[in-house]
């Protein structure tokens, strides 16, 4: 493994689990068995490590909405999937870690929330239009409100102030409200659709290997 990435890893652990302000770069040095001169050569200050984590974060992301949004065959099992993923993307990116970004890496921040708004809103917006076309979903609404009223409801679910952990852990929650969103654009064929994926009790498999969801609304 080279050494660049051994150091944006271990940095990425510590930054998730500490939070970015309180990690300094002695203890990543520390840490990784390397020498603070060496991660200097790679990242010439902290500032610049942390957006190489945030940029990181965001490709591998970005690969993976696609792929979800590119793998299933009906816009109501897309969209699902997609709101799954999100909820978990945000569970991980915890308050803490969002205060600092915003507080003292402005541009870090400032690429995560382009991702947040631009992306991850221009995906649910064009699966939505998918699903119209397809006869899933009704035509009577404002489509890019919708998409972003979807986009708020996934923060708001993943929200552990509003939802406590212990709700969050079984994913009842986020299956429930993701159930009843589908539901409330769904037409009649659209809903005969999530009818036949709740009875079927299927287990949806995301492309991250972590989260298996089952359709529980």
């Amino acid at each position: 493994m080279d050494s660049k990435k051994i150091i944006t890893d271990k940095a990425h652990d510590l930054f998730f689990l500490q939070g970015i302000r309180s990690v300094t770069m002695n203890e990543i040095a520390l840490r990784i068995g390397m020498s603070k001169k060496t991660i200097y050569k790679f990242f010439g200050n902290k500032e610049i490590l942390v957006m190489a984590i945030i940029e990181k974060r965001v490709e591998e992301n970005t690969v993976t909405v696609n792929n979800l949004k590119n793998k299933q065959q009906d816009a109501v099992m897309k969209l699902f999937f997609i709101l799954s993923h999100i909820r978990s993307m945000y569970a991980k990116v915890t308050s803490p870690i969002i205060h600092d970004l915003e507080k003292y890496y402005s541009s870090s921040y400032a690429i995560l929330l382009r991702h947040r708004n631009e992306f991850i809103y221009q995906v649910i917006d064009q699966v939505i239009a998918e699903g119209i076309m397809q006869r899933l979903f009704r035509d009577d609404f404002h489509t890019h409100r919708m998409s972003r009223f979807f986009l708020e409801s996934v923060a708001i679910v993943s929200d552990i102030k509003i939802f406590p952990d212990t709700e969050m852990e079984s994913k009842d929650l986020a299956n429930e409200i993701f159930g009843l969103l589908l539901n409330g654009i769904a037409t009649t064929d659209g809903s005969e659709l999530i009818e036949h994926y709740k009875k079927q009790r299927e287990l949806f498999m995301l492309v991250t290997p972590q989260h298996h969801i089952f359709w529980n609304a």
